[in-house]
């Protein structure tokens, strides 16, 4: 590596940022178009993606309910819902939002770290090391805020830290709490005393509002096998795919139409986040990696290219020795 590239003398690297490691075509794209991708969280490395909330810990879901249902807090409407009566309702419900990930309901992120200079993610998602790691203000991404026409309300944009808890099931104790509350207020302000039945309309609505949440939550839960990584993401859950060529979130940001590339033989679908017009610093600072051949100066001059982008951005390169 050449003197050149020993890099701008940062403040202590804190530039209060969340990073997203990429390839330095994958950085070229973004600076040049003031576009970041949100891929479909269904094709990601992490074969339990949105899975992981349902099926693992101790006790799962699923078992998990049966108990919530054999508690002391479901006394109250036992007598009103039978066990099997109350278990399908958790049924339809979780398959109305897990089961239709990827044909009625579709999923995009994009992932940053909140650690600007990860071995892991220089490996696993810069090129292995060749890439860069782009700052991205942490003040952008927690105010980007997002409205869209849907025929239900579950289309949202959210950014968020993940959870690697080894038993998801534990961070559900508020939502389900919140479900036999629900269930115990509606059967109170009923009068009727009969059995509920299994299409009852106002209950089935207390249990979509409840695993809505535990699907959002799910969007933010992966296995501790991942921890390293200290993950945020920004994830957009769309009701359907964006047909018209430009869709406004705000006066500053909009999404481009859903488009696809084909990768390892496979077909991926993602969108575009197109920022070119927020008002407010997007990009912090770059880190050039450590298996990079890329000088400073050419980052810089690239930067300055394409314009619009604050002369602010700082650049330096890994401290790592990955050869």
């Amino acid at each position: 590596m050449s003197e050149n590239k020993s890099g701008l003398k940062k403040k202590d690297n804190k530039f209060n940022a969340f990073y997203h490691y990429c390839s330095q075509n994958i950085f070229h794209s973004i600076v040049k178009n003031k576009e970041i991708w949100l891929t479909d969280i269904t094709k990601s490395n992490d074969s339990m993606e949105i899975q992981w909330i349902l099926k693992k810990g101790e006790p799962n879901l699923y078992s998990l309910l049966e108990k919530i249902y054999d508690s002391e807090a479901a006394k109250y409407f036992k007598e009103r819902i039978q066990r099997e009566i109350f278990l399908g309702y958790c049924k339809n419900s979780i398959e109305y939002y897990f089961k239709r990930v990827s044909s009625d309901i579709f999923c995009y992120v994009i992932c940053f770290s909140t650690s600007h200079d990860l071995l892991s993610q220089w490996r696993g998602y810069a090129d292995d090391a060749k890439g860069v790691a782009i700052g991205f203000s942490k003040n952008f991404l927690r105010n980007i805020d997002f409205t869209i026409t849907s025929s239900t309300d579950l289309s949202r944009i959210e950014f968020g830290g993940v959870s690697y808890r080894k038993n998801p099931w534990l961070g559900l104790k508020s939502v389900l709490d919140e479900l036999i509350s629900d269930i115990k207020r509606n059967i109170k302000d009923d009068a009727k005393s009969e059995p509920i039945r299994e299409d009852n309309k106002e209950i089935e609505m207390i249990f979509q509002k409840t695993f809505k949440e535990i699907f959002v939550k799910a969007l933010f839960t992966k296995s501790p096998f991942f921890a390293e990584e200290k993950e945020w993401r920004l994830c957009i859950v769309l009701d359907h795919p964006i047909s018209i060529d430009e869709l406004p979130l705000n006066h500053q940001l909009h999404l481009l139409k859903t488009a696809f590339h084909i990768n390892d033989s496979r077909i991926f679908s993602y969108i575009k986040l197109n920022f070119s017009k927020a008002d407010i610093p997007v990009i912090t600072d770059i880190i050039i990696g450590p298996k990079s051949l890329q000088e400073i100066t050419d980052v810089k001059q690239l930067i300055k290219c394409y314009g619009s982008l604050t002369d602010e951005i700082q650049i330096s390169a890994s401290k790592g020795t990955y050869q």
